[in-house]
């Protein structure tokens, strides 16, 4: 079992500048850091010039950008040779809607005939006659008639055959069309080409078979003789300039041109296998699911085994050949029977570390029955912050936040509101899908003859609304009480919230708590399962998109609470409530993942928990803040009675500034670039002022503005000082935060997970700020000083500067991990208690396998202790302050991992013995 468990992971984000060569000459960094296995972003076939490569359009092929499949290969032997292992990120939900990917293109080219029909989840069936057996491909950047007057819609011969352009997006024809095309006036052709021509009678018989293969029934067979006779149009048409000719002609004749005729080209297009669609068409009349709101990436359905097969080929080849040991699973909750995926990847991939992106909230558990390790460790990142932020500053916090927005709304009304706001501007065509598929069901069921359709849907809207996890995961043969209780929840709020929906809400009851022997009976087995799992497909998206793109940038009371994953209306939490998640992971998915930073992550994990240090100095904070909301009024835009931007904005910004101001103080013109960008996206996020489907130019530059002004050194001189005063004040101790973080993120049960570059100080924002290409060469310049920090101030104060400490914590803590694996894995985790004037100022934990044995101690709120440059060591700074210690360790003698210092244990331990030389320890047993 152990084998397969990494020792620590580090993801790395492929991009067309960073490939496999580029990753293969890390190898040696990494390893020498301690990390056992590389944790890859997506490294399959996405559209060109994709920076993230969750655009699938082959999951079969490694992205060329990244380098060829030998590189590839040669990559995943060097990586075993030493040793090492390879976790791989797959993406099963979906795929991009694409002309470059292969399968879809087929679909739309053929519709239902297609063999790929049934590989996307597309609803051929749609009540729209306008959407029955095509796909909607909303698109256009204006409606569909402004587009084809303007003369934007082209037909064009590439690719291998009949294509209609917009812009760089590209449709095919159906093989039908071609004879709609090129079928007319062929006698002049005749005559052009000359009466003995064999290339006239091999261009006709090449339409004629296009024009009939409606008459072929086997989807492979159908597609062969199209692709042949396809070939056979292209080759004629590259080497007769005759052919080339009158092909040109033609399809220039049914290209929209201003002013045109656009009677021929518009039923050209009534009479494809898709619909081409303004883009604002996909949020309220869509035919296909796609990855929450992005139209692009349209959802496969991965249910279906031969599609499971089909689209994991060559991963599980590699997978079965050890040369990927473990996978990601992006998104499982966009999945139609997670359990059943789940189960199926398993018997492929007996062996192989498995863990899926989940989001859980603070309470909700993992299924245990799903065959993995774990989650990629969103639990944990949060739990683990918000051991940083003082609860007992949460009442100063509020009315801060209250004083400076005048927001007095409940934040969980605001939160509903808000995934009002998603359904209503991205999800309505959904939730109308949704309506009428249980509607399908309801209108067998003896209860639900009178539901109609408009006020079931009105119905579900509060119902998914009110949804308190991102899914739940009822089936056939699974129907936990965890499900039973998310559905009341949501089922109780929804009907407080709305009345006159007492029918439909009932309905919605029996329907999601599988009662009622007519909803269950077996003729309408199938039709029940579909709605359902349906269902619980869109809780996810409306979540992510409501509450963490949304909610998160309009609730700005304490940032670095706002965390995907995050419980923000909450302030903090408990030591005994940490603890408490550690053990229950401990006891069920012991080796889940210990992330602290991803590539989809908020703010950088160094931003998050010195930002955290507000929350220690709560009247200081306040008074500063006051003081630059009058000082940098003067740089607010007037428009009519208001001032630009907003105050809940500014509060924002302001957070933001001292999140992730330069360590060195320097602010640059590349630094006042990032915050411009971040502020930019996070308004639109907002959704409040202006917004990514309609930018408020007026308010954006507003936003601008006050960002350049508000960091514009000689004009405002008195702010920037203060900044830099207060933010260098403060980050120091975030400093001893983030060393603290590290320390029981490397040590406590679980995978300590890395994300690129991040074994430095990382004070990065959201993307695409955090997915910025890494320096590595400083950093491995820095390798060789690991070995020259001793215990003394200066060097420890000199590498908190530069970031060396972090990456010493690392290579300690890893090279002891190596030495004893099974206390990391099988050791149990106690939660100690401390005594003294500082006992809220320390998190210590003992951890014990047989005669294996490690204390863990940190310090936090480290405000309240010292000044900034200083370090907690000693007993100084710690007084009298003490652990009470578990029996099994008196007597014994251990030795600290980071400065070899011996002690001898009793029944307490003083914490300024332990902390004497080094800002966190690890003491490790020596029997």
């Amino acid at each position: 079992m152990l084998e397969k468990i990494p020792r620590a992971s580090y993801r790395l984000q492929f991009t067309p500048k960073f490939g496999f060569k580029q990753a293969q000459a890390l190898l040696p960094y990494l390893q020498t850091l301690g990390i056992s296995h590389i944790y890859a972003s997506p490294i399959m076939r996405p559209r060109k010039g994709s920076t993230h490569g969750y655009d699938v359009c082959d999951p079969n092929a490694v992205n060329p950008e990244l380098g060829n499949q030998e590189e590839f290969l040669e990559l995943l032997h060097e990586v075993k040779v030493r040793d090492m292992g390879w976790l791989q990120d797959i993406v099963p939900n979906h795929m991009a809607y694409s002309h470059e990917n292969a399968y879809l293109v087929e679909v739309l080219e053929h519709g239902t005939a297609s063999q790929y029909a049934d590989f996307f989840d597309i609803t051929w069936d749609h009540q729209h006659e306008a959407l029955r057996g095509r796909v909607l491909a909303p698109f256009l950047g204006k409606p569909y008639g402004q587009c084809v007057k303007a003369g934007e819609l082209k037909i064009v011969f590439e690719h291998g055959g009949l294509w209609v352009g917009y812009y760089t997006n590209r449709y095919p024809l159906s093989p039908e069309s071609y004879w709609t095309v090129l079928g007319s006036n062929l006698e002049e052709l005749h005559e052009k080409c000359g009466e003995e021509s064999n290339e006239y009678i091999t261009f006709c018989g090449s339409l004629h078979t296009l024009k009939n293969v409606s008459h072929v029934f086997n989807p492979i067979e159908r597609v062969s003789q199209c692709n042949m006779a396809k070939a056979v149009l292209r080759k004629l048409y590259d080497e007769n300039k005759v052919i080339k000719d009158f092909v040109n002609v033609k399809i220039g004749r049914l290209s929209t041109v201003p002013d045109g005729d656009y009677v021929a080209f518009d039923s050209l297009m009534a009479s494809q296998h898709f619909r081409l669609a303004f883009w604002k068409v996909a949020a309220e009349e869509l035919n296909y699911r796609r990855f929450f709101t992005v139209s692009d990436l349209i959802c496969v359905r991965v249910e279906h085994e031969h599609v499971f097969e089909a689209t994991h080929k060559f991963i599980l080849d590699l997978v079965s050949r050890d040369l990927i040991s473990g996978l990601r699973i992006d998104h499982i909750d966009g999945l139609f029977d997670p359990l059943t995926y789940l189960q199926r990847l398993r018997a492929h991939a007996p062996n192989a570390y498995l863990v899926v992106e989940k989001i859980l909230e603070k309470t909700e558990n993992l299924p245990r029955e799903w065959p993995i390790e774990g989650t990629t460790g969103y639990d944990f990142l949060n739990y683990l912050g918000y051991l940083f932020c003082d609860r007992k500053s949460r009442a100063r916090f509020d009315s801060i936040y209250f004083k400076i927005t005048g927001n007095h709304q409940d934040p969980e009304v605001l939160q509903a509101d808000k995934q009002r706001l998603i359904i209503g501007k991205h999800m309505a065509g959904d939730i109308d899908n949704l309506a009428r598929l249980i509607l399908t069901i309801s209108n067998v069921d003896l209860m639900g003859r009178d539901i109609t359709a408009y006020a079931l849907r009105r119905a579900l809207v509060e119902v998914l609304t009110y949804f308190p996890v991102y899914r739940s995961y009822i089936s056939t043969s699974s129907f936990s009480k965890d499900d039973a209780k998310y559905i009341a929840t949501a089922l109780k709020l929804a009907r407080e919230t709305k009345s006159g929906l007492d029918i439909e809400f009932d309905f919605i009851e029996r329907f999601l708590m599988v009662q009622g022997d007519t909803i269950r009976a077996a003729e309408f087995d199938d039709a029940w399962k579909k709605a359902v799992m349906r269902f619980q497909q869109f809780t996810g998206p409306l979540m992510a998109k409501g509450f963490e793109d949304t909610l998160f940038y309009v609730y700005n009371r304490h940032l670095a609470l706002n965390e995907v994953g995050g419980w923000p209306l909450d302030f903090g939490t408990s030591q005994k409530d940490f603890s408490s998640f550690i053990n229950r992971r401990l006891k069920t998915f012991p080796f889940s993942m210990n992330s602290t930073a991803t590539h989809d992550t908020k703010r950088g994990e160094d931003t998050r928990v010195r930002m955290h240090v507000l929350s220690e100095i709560p009247q200081e904070w306040e008074k500063l803040l006051f003081t630059w909301l009058k000082q940098n009024a003067v740089h607010k835009y007037s428009s009519g009675m208001s001032a630009l931007p907003a105050k809940n904005d500014e509060y924002l910004l302001y957070q933001t500034l001292i999140g992730t101001f330069p360590l060195n103080g320097i602010i640059d013109e590349t630094y006042i670039l990032r915050i411009n960008d971040y502020m930019i996206k996070a308004v639109r996020e907002a959704k409040v002022h202006t917004a990514w489907i309609k930018p408020d130019d007026e308010y954006e530059h507003a936003v601008s503005d006050f960002v350049k002004k508000c960091l514009d050194e000689t004009n405002n001189s008195q702010f920037v000082h203060e900044l830099r005063h207060f933010s260098q004040k403060i980050s120091w101790h975030g400093l001893l935060n983030s060393l603290s973080q590290l320390t029981l993120k490397l040590s406590l049960p679980g995978i300590p997970d890395f994300y690129q570059g991040t074994e430095t100080w990382d004070f990065s924002l959201v993307d695409p700020d955090n997915r910025q290409e890494q320096d590595y060469n400083s950093r491995m310049s820095l390798l060789p000083d690991l070995k020259n920090i001793s215990m003394d101030i200066n060097s420890l104060t000199e590498a908190m500067q530069t970031g060396l400490i972090k990456m010493f914590v690392i290579q300690k803590i890893l090279n002891y991990k190596e030495q004893n694996p099974i206390l990391f894995t099988n050791g149990d985790n106690q939660l100690l208690n401390a005594k003294g004037n500082s006992k809220d100022n320390v998190l210590a934990f003992s951890r014990i396998f047989q005669k294996n044995k490690m204390l863990i101690v940190v310090p936090r709120f480290t405000t309240k202790l010292i000044k900034a440059k200083e370090l907690p060591l000693g007993k100084s700074i710690w007084a009298e302050t003490r652990l009470t210690l578990p029996t099994q360790w008196h007597g014994e003698t251990v030795t600290d991992v980071f400065s070899n210092q011996s002690l001898k244990l009793g029944s307490e331990l003083n914490i300024g013995d332990t902390l004497s030389s080094f800002p966190v320890a690890i003491l490790a047993g020596t029997n």
